[in-house]
């Protein structure tokens, strides 16, 4: 009978006389001790019966009805669903960790064309006299570390949307140290909140701090003058009562020059900075006094999470 509802996908009620009339009919077999009454329903997923319910009786004191059949049919449809959306979840945890595994892959590949670029870019400078060339593909190659990490910090981590800032500007100022040859003395510093930064508001804030740490390596502490640099994101509530970010990147060496406007200044490095900061909503400002200090503020971007 069981196979019988397969076949058919139909719920059905059989007494004795039923039975007997499928047997003649060569629908059915009899095998084992013979019941009274006989219910089964289909269990079916988007049409497809996948099995069956089945009660019998074998005592003249316990027969069914329809309403029992009835109330059968209703318990199939509750668990057919259950088992279909058990099925969904199966299903779709199964393409995100497909997702998961080429986005991480992506991150990888990218990092690594990115590596490979600032290697060709390291093996060009060398054959390169002009110190003021040397130096601008230098600056390039700093920008295109500074995208790699971000890259790099993703796919070895566990969230893939979104990079972990603090042990990025980690990374970032460790590879600008050894970059410029700074020795021990300059020392970078920084103080992060723990915050998650989505890519699009961690390439250009990674960005920016490139440029403004680059800067102040190169000119804020000239004849091997000692100093410090600080990087510092912490949040902010404005006046209106919105979140937003205070990055501030200074230092205690000789000054920004007080005859250059650093929103109109024909340096690429910070040309970028002021382009990087509006693409962010920021606003950045200069405070030049015994050092130099950078205050970019910008809103607090969807999908930052405080630690």
């Amino acid at each position: 009978m069981t196979d019988y509802i397969l076949r058919t996908g139909e719920p059905c009620f059989v007494s004795p006389d039923d039975f007997r009339a499928l047997e003649r009919l060569g629908e059915v077999e009899s095998q084992g001790t013979p019941s009274l009454d006989w219910l089964g329903v289909p269990l079916k997923e988007r049409g497809r019966t996948i099995g069956v319910m089945v009660v019998q009786s074998y005592k003249e004191g316990v027969r069914f009805t329809e309403e029992q059949l009835d109330m059968m049919v209703f318990v199939s449809n509750q668990i057919a669903m259950a088992i279909e959306r058990r099925r969904a979840d199966e299903n779709m945890k199964s393409a995100l960790e497909e997702k998961e595994v080429l986005l991480r892959e992506i991150h990888h590949r990218v990092k690594n064309n990115l590596q490979v670029i600032t290697s060709l870019i390291s093996l060009q400078a060398d054959h390169i006299n002009d110190p003021q060339i040397a130096d601008a593909f230098l600056e390039t190659q700093a920008r295109v570390r500074s995208m790699s990490l971000i890259h790099e910090e993703l796919y070895q981590a566990s969230n893939l949307a979104q990079v972990n800032f603090p042990d990025y500007l980690q990374r970032l100022t460790g590879y600008l140290t050894n970059a410029f040859a700074i020795g021990g003395r300059i020392t970078l510093q920084t103080d992060v909140k723990d915050v998650l930064l989505g890519v699009d508001t961690a390439i250009p804030l990674g960005l920016i701090v490139n440029e403004l740490v680059s800067n102040a390596l190169k000119h804020a502490f000239p004849d091997g003058r000692r100093g410090k640099i600080i990087v510092r994101l912490h949040p902010v509530i404005n006046q209106s009562g919105e979140h937003w970010y205070d990055l501030v990147v200074e230092d205690n060496g000789a000054g920004f020059p007080h005859d250059i406007d650093h929103r109109k200044t024909e340096t690429l490095g910070l040309q970028l900075v002021s382009v990087l900061s509006r693409q962010l909503k920021g606003t950045i400002e200069l405070e030049n006094n015994g050092g130099t200090k950078f205050i970019l503020r910008f809103p607090e971007p969807k999908g930052l999470i405080n630690g």
